[in-house]
């Protein structure tokens, strides 16, 4: 049931979602399911305090998880609350700093590189700038002391970053603020009285550490309102405890219970994609039982196919995409998604052998990854492509300790075209080891001149990745593997994958493919007619029609290096319930080896699917201009403030949409951010600056975390 809510105009919640909004009490927790309108939840929130309550907007403070949720958060409130803090864990820390007079500019990811390399050499470090980097990041992210083995290397860091440099970099807008407040009695005071209201979202995915700054500000009546779904609870790889939002901030706050308030009715998806996803957490702690409040009218699609059984990954995917094209779905209507950026490879190399246009969420393709880069440019030596440009990506990787010295003498004495024609011979180095290890970059550029294009592309891997080159060795033992490595993403299954996807190919052949992968358009800003590949921590808030969900194969989804039981089984559960009309289950493995995912399994079960749906039963059903049926329509929820075109609805979906800077949808039913920039994938360390509307005047606002 819709009504108004007490002392705003116009604006109409349902009954869950009202009371939630209007809590008085103190402590409280808001269990928002999947789809069921956190976000609208939240903005009706800051809404009430402010139109109702009377609240003034500067005593607010809200704390997002991702700068598009605080930029989606200030859409809906418009004006109402101009002058209330929102934005992220990290804008929060640097407006703390910047206020307290200990404002620094930022080190960028490059910087930072710099000054591990001059702690390194300072302190006689003998590990590799990426593995120090990645443990000294890892480290700080988490707010935990220096492993042993690189601590002097970290404070040597930290010194150079903070005495030396005068910079902090962006762990630093967490641990200074929470530094500076556990230290110093008279700043923290100030602090515990500044915000009368502190607003979390996405309370089951906050860390440890940032809990420990946000409890600095939490003072004797500081009301605390936590907001989010502990069943979508997946970053524990990230510092969030798997407890998150239940009782371990209980105890951080000594208030148990908070009032706890849930809001259960899913304004996305069908009935029986609610049915499965229900099914997944089933008998879980964390989960929120959703229940339907769309109209379910005609399905669009079988809710489940799951009749696309192949042995392999690429098969699966292959014969699902087709059922989908044979039903005439709209591509934009379609994510893939898939547990790792491995899985979203082999999807890739299907979409191009297919001439099926796609985008790859958050940016970058699984071609463009630095190990692929690295693996490829030795086979485009082999095949004669620019060797010149290959020999300048594969001359030091793996690390044959040829550094800017040999460098610029080699570039000194002819460079690269005379290294071409005479070899090393035909150079003078200053340093014996130099000579050394120059014969045996030789060696290696004369066995691959001796691949033919009609060798195959395995063999050559082989040689690459596990032969004299040794490549797959040193990515572990020189630290990139671990940069690399996040938790959708794992430098041995990228290798295995791009190894699997030369299958029987020629050195040509593949060649040719991969630069066929790479040329395509698969990074804009808006693409028409195009899928959307996307890893499940990337699509988490988002929504589509239909999801795709492919890899469902044991140690896949769930992952090898997951618990079953823990965050891979909520990780299922986020895939399930991006899905608004239909889920496509892409099912791969071996069924007599057990190797087909339990969770899979346990969907057919649930929705009594066990048979291949013929395509001649995929009804696509259009609406009256011709586009697909998208549902009901939405219901007004807020009046549109201010210099807003047009309010929120209470079945909105939840999760925040992408909308574009007018406020309409950024394409399909919610596409995710697509990047069109370039750099180092999966560092995840360069702070991406904004402003936003503060109550403090000149403090930068949303500086937050690139993802992986």
């Amino acid at each position: 049931m819709e009504r108004p809510m007490s002392g705003t105009s116009d604006l109409r919640l349902d009954d869950e979602q009202r009371a939630a909004a209007m809590a008085p009490e103190r402590f409280v927790r808001v269990r928002a399911g999947a789809g069921t309108g956190k976000t609208t939840c939240l903005a009706a929130r800051v809404r009430y305090l402010v139109q109702a309550q009377g609240v003034p907007p500067r005593d607010l403070c809200v704390v997002t998880f991702s700068k598009r949720a605080a930029e989606e958060i200030k859409r809906r409130v418009g004006t109402t609350a101009i002058d209330a803090q929102i934005g992220t864990i990290h804008s929060l820390g640097y407006r703390i700093l910047q206020f307290e007079r200990m404002g620094r500019p930022i080190a960028d990811d490059r910087k930072r590189g710099t000054l591990v390399l001059r702690a390194i050499k300072a302190t006689g470090c003998r590990d590799s700038l990426t593995y120090v980097k990645a443990k000294i990041g890892r480290a700080r992210a988490f707010g935990v002391a220096y492993p042993a083995n690189i601590a002097e290397v970290g404070y040597e860091y930290e010194r150079i970053l903070h005495d030396d440099e005068g910079l902090w970099d962006f762990d630093d807008l967490v641990l200074q603020p929470t530094a500076l407040l556990a230290s110093d009695p008279g700043r923290h005071q100030k602090w515990l009285r500044r915000y009368a209201h502190l607003i979390v979202d996405e309370a089951q995915d906050t860390s440890t550490c940032q809990w420990d700054l946000l409890e600095h500000l939490v003072g004797a009546s500081t009301q605390l309102y936590i907001v989010g779904d502990p069943g979508q609870s997946i970053y524990t790889w990230r510092g969030a405890t798997q407890d998150g939002m239940l009782e371990s901030l209980e105890t951080r706050f000594d208030q148990a219970p908070f009032a706890t308030y849930t809001i259960s009715r899913n304004y996305r998806s069908r009935g029986q994609i609610i049915t499965t996803a229900n099914r997944v957490l089933h008998g879980k702690k964390e989960h929120v039982n959703v229940s339907q409040a769309r109209e379910e009218g005609t399905p669009i699609l079988p809710i489940v196919v799951g009749g696309t059984w192949e042995r392999l990954l690429r098969h699966s995917f292959e014969r699902s995409l087709g059922l989908l094209m044979a039903a005439k779905v709209p591509p934009t209507d379609v994510v893939v998604l898939g547990r790792t950026h491995a899985v979203l490879g082999e999807c890739e190399a299907v979409c191009v052998g297919l001439g099926v246009p796609y985008v790859v969420a958050g940016g970058f393709s699984f071609y463009d990854r630095a190990e692929i880069k690295d693996v490829m440019a030795y086979l485009e030596y082999a095949a004669g492509l620019d060797r010149l440009a290959s020999l300048e990506r594969i001359y030091n990787r793996p690390s044959r300790y040829l550094g800017r010295v040999w460098l610029d003498s080699l570039q000194a004495q002819g460079g690269w075209p005379k290294w071409e024609t005479s070899g090393p011979s035909a150079f003078r180095w200053s340093q014996r080891y130099m000579s050394e290890r120059a014969d045996e970059l030789w060696s290696i550029c004369c066995q691959l001149r001796r691949y033919s294009h009609d060798t195959r592309a395995a063999g050559i891997l082989h040689y690459v990745l596990n032969g004299p080159v040794g490549y797959r060795n040193w990515v572990h033992k020189d630290g990139l593997a671990e940069q690399e490595e996040s938790e959708d993403n794992d430098v041995d299954e990228n290798l295995d994958s791009l190894v699997e996807g030369a299958g029987t190919r020629t050195l040509g052949e593949f060649v040719a493919f991969v630069d066929q992968c790479r040329r395509h358009p698969k990074r804009v800003e808006t693409a028409a007619g195009s899928i959307t590949l996307s890893t499940i921590h990337r699509a988490k808030g988002l929504e589509w029609p239909i999801v795709l969900l492919v890899g469902l194969e044991e140690d896949i989804l769930p992952h090898h290096r997951g618990e079953p039981e823990g965050e891979e089984r909520r990780l299922y559960y986020v895939a399930v319930s991006r899905a608004r009309d239909a889920l496509v289950l892409a099912l791969s493995g071996d069924p007599e080896a057990h190797d087909v995912s339990r969770y899979a399994l346990e969907t057919l079960e649930a929705t009594n699917q066990r048979h291949i749906i013929p395509v001649a039963e995929l009804e696509y059903e259009e609406g009256d201009d011709g586009s697909p049926d998208s549902g009901p329509p939405a219901v007004a929820l807020l009046s549109a403030p201010e210099g807003h075109a047009g309010g929120s609805a209470a079945g909105d979906g939840g999760d925040d949409r992408v909308r574009g800077a007018d406020g309409t949808p950024g394409g399909g039913a919610g596409h995710p951010e697509r990047s069109v920039g370039s750099g180092s994938p999966g560092d995840g360390l360069a702070p991406a600056g904004g402003a936003d509307h503060g109550s403090e005047p000149g403090i930068p606002g949303d500086v937050e975390h690139t993802d992986d």
